[in-house]
């Protein structure tokens, strides 16, 4: 006997003690209905756990899937950096590249500007002061005279245009860093051109720039010229400038005793001002005689 089975017949004793009479083919009629009732309940149990299984081997697939889109994606997106990245850089060497042949192709290149040729002679004009024989040279300076022994007078007037040139990329790098007045107050062929050759280094063999950028140079340049022109520190007051102090001190103050407590007046400041100046003048005049 199934648990349905003897429920029923359980609720058929019941309808009986309470008066009720069931044939017995109602109640086999009613066991049947219920089992096919919960037959079809149990199938439909099944098919939809069936149905949620595979929903989930679905979304596991799907969340697997999604999964892979994103590493893939995410491998592009990385792919298509790194090539961007070696694209911009390509981009720059070929800039460079092409900026570099102009600039040794350019029929322009054997001629001068007005500001290229100025430059050419001043510095041309100080490779003449710093060699000749009567000047005494600094360390910097003996380079440049066994540099120009060494190479000879010619080369040594044509080297002026590549200086020259040089001199101008570090003169405009000062004034875009410190405005058009970056080198104002200096004279231009014998202040700032020694200022800015003296980071190119000479000897016998040649010279070079060392490779610094000409904005360093420009600010080095400028600090030596103000540290060259700088106004010198006032002195140290002496024992004399003290004891002229106090006589002052003393002349003034018994010059102005006579004016005490008096209104201010036109008339008493004159008085007092000749009378300052009077005390002073004497003071200076008395510290003189003594000296």
């Amino acid at each position: 006997m199934t648990d349905l089975e003897h429920d029923v017949q359980t609720a058929v004793a019941k309808a009986r003690s309470r008066g009720h009479e069931l044939r017995h083919e109602d109640v086999m009629a009613l066991v049947d209905f219920a089992e096919q009732a919960g037959a079809v309940a149990n199938r439909r149990v099944t098919d939809l756990l069936e149905a949620n299984n595979r929903y989930l081997e679905d979304a596991r697939k799907a969340r697997a899937v999604a999964a892979m889109w994103h590493r893939t994606a995410t491998r592009s997106i990385e792919d298509a950096g790194e090539q961007r990245s070696k694209l911009v850089e390509a981009k720059r060497d070929l800039a460079a590249a092409i900026e570099r042949i102009n600039e040794l192709t350019d029929p322009a290149r054997g001629s001068f500007t007005y500001h290229e040729v100025e430059a050419a002679l001043c510095v041309w004009e100080w490779i003449n002061a710093v060699t000749d024989p009567r000047h005494k040279p600094s360390a910097h300076e003996a380079g440049v005279g066994a540099w120009r022994e060494n190479v000879g007078t010619v080369e040594a007037r044509h080297a002026s245009y590549d200086l020259a040139r040089y001199v101008l990329r570090v003169f405009a790098a000062g004034k875009a860093i410190n405005g058009e007045e970056a080198w104002g107050g200096w004279a231009y062929d014998w202040e700032v051109i020694p200022a800015i050759i003296r980071y190119v280094s000479f000897d016998a063999s040649g010279y070079k720039f060392d490779g610094w950028a000409a904005t360093e140079i420009a600010l080095n340049a400028i600090s030596d010229l103000d540290a060259q022109y700088a106004a010198p520190a006032p002195a140290a007051p002496t024992q004399t400038d003290a004891l002229l102090d106090k006589a002052i001190e003393i002349a003034v103050s018994q010059a102005l005793r006579p004016f005490l407590g008096q209104r201010n007046t036109p008339e008493l400041r004159m008085s007092l001002a000749g009378a300052v100046g009077g005390a002073v003048a004497g003071a200076i005049a008395e510290k003189e005689t003594v000296q």
